[in-house]
């Protein structure tokens, strides 16, 4: 294969068909597609990057084949491949000429040979999100498509000859500087970027339309409309994009739930499209290309932590798990009423804060709803754990202002009371394991309902000196359910509970001492006769009427009984009434009031 006889320089950021196309000026030849005809080239693999033909295009022109990956653009598919960056075909162009006036200036100025055959195209200036030189900060200018035969389209060397015509090309053209977007386009391009954001791991094509459609949105609203926008609207928006997503992961996720305004302003259901707008649209029904795949996750991740979104909905997809419940969603799946499932899921603390008012916006996580459900659901009424203990109604009060908790979810006031029962047999573990004395032993143990009956103690207080294992006498039982099976000694707990003696006489002690009955003494005291007074009986704990000894005491050292004075005198008791009587002396108090015949001692002195 013979060289060419006029070659010209391959410049490294110049696209193959501008080489092709100055190689054909430079030749004499009129036009790319006539030169490649010439050598028996198909232009259009030229043009599309077949390694293969670019290859032989090289050999003409003296160079390797290292120079045939150069510069070129090669299709795969719909996305092409770009200095190792994969694009969307759309988005690159060699078709007709975008070029920087001064960068031309400077070829023609600069460069040798043939004048037509100096300026050359650049790479970057074939892509539509590159709308600024970096270099000369000026805008990237557009030959009109009138200027062009269409059998010119591709042929730089034509397509710059037109616009070199005019001498003043590159005059009075407004500074434009490249915004970090376009900067970040280019170092990516050119393989210069240093610097890893989280967006470098994704084709370039894909960074360039993410920002390019987030910033529309930030800029012209959700439903934009891209037949409305202009060159110079479309580089704001990739810039405004490009500062969400070059901040990382977190930020755009952070901007995707800026977007959920729409759920918090109505009641009803609200779908992608409504959430997410064009960029929904775009990944949901424009594009199944796989490379977006990680965003949609992240998209759906963003949705399904943060908005009551479960089976039956989609997005992008059915849902098949859902992970935030709303107070009307928790309640349709596990068919109670709202109301019932807002009581429960407030006093369980679950309900997300800052969520909305009404129950399609009051949310929970779904794991926390079905963990408190689960409890609810295994959980059992009063009389249920009241019978599982083995306690009857009153041990069962005593028990539940303290001992035994109904679940936080139903603890509020007016709600039906639910336990755990695994709360309740570690009570009744706990409670049995206290016992010092073996089953066999239960000999002359007592069940606690007997106990608190004979002590006259409560119920808690047994409980109290068990779980503080401070009884020397408790034993299980085999008979009987949960706390029932315990059995304790009488005489060790009411030494336990034995109060301070008062230091009086029982209305039984004073009859002894009076050798009166018990009516006789009980109507002295109601009387006023025999003073007394109420204290606690240490034993039973209960108020008891007393007489202290001083009182009782100062009663017999003013009174005595007719019964008490015969016994004195040794004399029948008949006697000595018949001898009072004659004498005329009568009792201290009515005999029909008091039951018996009591005199001042002072008046009987004389018999």
């Amino acid at each position: 294969m013979s060289r060419l006889n006029v070659a010209v320089d391959f410049h490294s950021d110049e696209t193959v068909p501008s080489f092709c196309s100055r190689l054909a000026a430079a030749n004499g030849v009129a036009s790319m597609r006539e030169f490649c005809s010439h050598l028996g080239l198909n232009v259009q693999a030229i043009i599309t990057g077949d390694a293969e033909e670019v290859g032989r295009l090289m050999t003409f022109a003296g160079l390797g084949p290292r120079d045939a990956n150069r510069g070129s653009v090669r299709k795969i598919d719909n996305p092409a491949a770009v200095k190792g960056e994969v694009i969307v075909a759309s988005s690159y162009s060699t078709s007709r000429l975008r070029y920087c006036p001064r960068c031309l200036r400077e070829d023609v100025e600069n460069g040798i040979g043939l004048k037509i055959a100096r300026p050359y195209g650049r790479t970057l200036w074939c892509f539509s999100f590159i709308r600024t030189c970096r270099r000369h900060e000026v805008g990237l200018q557009t030959i009109d498509a009138r200027d062009i035969d269409p059998s010119g389209y591709h042929d730089v060397a034509r397509m710059v000859e037109k616009v070199l015509r005019s001498k003043d090309f590159d005059k009075d053209i407004p500074r434009q500087v490249s915004h970090p977007f376009e900067r970040y386009a280019e170092d990516r391009l050119t393989r210069a970027n240093n610097k890893r954001l989280w967006i470098d791991e994704f084709p370039f094509y894909m960074v360039a339309r993410l920002c390019e459609m987030t910033g529309a949105m930030e800029k012209f609203g959700k439903m934009f409309r891209s037949d409305r926008m202009s060159e110079a609207d479309w580089a704001d928006a990739a810039q405004i994009g490009f500062q969400i997503m070059s901040e990382g992961r977190a930020a755009f996720e952070d901007h995707l739930r800026t977007w959920h305004e729409p759920f918090w302003k109505t009641k009803g259901h609200v779908g992608g499209g409504l959430l997410y707008g064009r960029l929904y649209e775009h990944l949901a029904h424009e594009s199944e290309d796989p490379a977006y795949d990680p965003i949609r996750k992240i998209m759906c991740d963003v949705t399904l932590d943060a908005l009551p979104f479960g089976p039956g909905d989609y997005l992008f997809g059915p849902i098949s798990k859902r992970r935030v419940h709303s107070v009307h969603s928790a309640a349709l799946e596990y068919r109670i009423h709202p109301r019932t499932m807002l009581k429960l899921a407030e006093n369980a603390g679950i309900i997300i804060p800052g969520s909305g008012y009404t129950p399609e916006r009051k949310l929970m996580k779904a794991a926390a709803a079905r963990q408190m459900m689960k409890a609810v659901g295994a959980a059992m009424d009063w009389e249920d754990a009241m019978a599982r203990l083995g306690v009857t109604r009153t041990m069962w009060n005593a028990l539940s202002k303290g001992y035994i908790e109904a679940l936080p979810e139903t603890s509020q006031q007016g709600m039906h009371a639910l336990y755990d029962p695994g709360v309740i047999d570690t009570f009744i573990e706990k409670a049995t394991s206290k016992a010092t004395m073996s089953m066999e032993s239960t000999d002359g143990l007592l069940p606690i309902e007997k106990i608190v009956k004979k002590t006259n103690c409560k119920f808690v207080e047994v409980i109290d000196l068990l779980l503080e294992g401070r009884l020397m006498r408790a034993a299980v039982s085999n008979q009987g359910v949960g706390l029932g099976r315990l059995r304790f000694d009488l005489e060790e707990i009411a030494g336990f509970l034995r109060l301070p003696d008062h230091g009086g006489l029982s209305l039984r002690e004073v009859s002894k001492r009076l050798t009166a009955n018990d009516r006789v003494v009980r109507r002295l005291v109601d009387l006023g006769h025999l003073a007394s007074e109420i204290a606690i009986n240490p034993v039973k704990r209960c108020e008891q009427q007393i007489v202290r000894e001083e009182a009782l005491a100062d009663f017999v050292s003013q009174f005595v009984s007719l019964y008490v004075l015969a016994k004195e005198r040794r004399e029948n008791i008949g006697a000595v009434k018949r001898v009072l009587t004659h004498l005329g002396i009568d009792p201290a108090f009515p005999p029909e009031d008091v039951g018996a015949r009591f005199y001042r001692r002072r008046d009987v002195s004389v018999i």
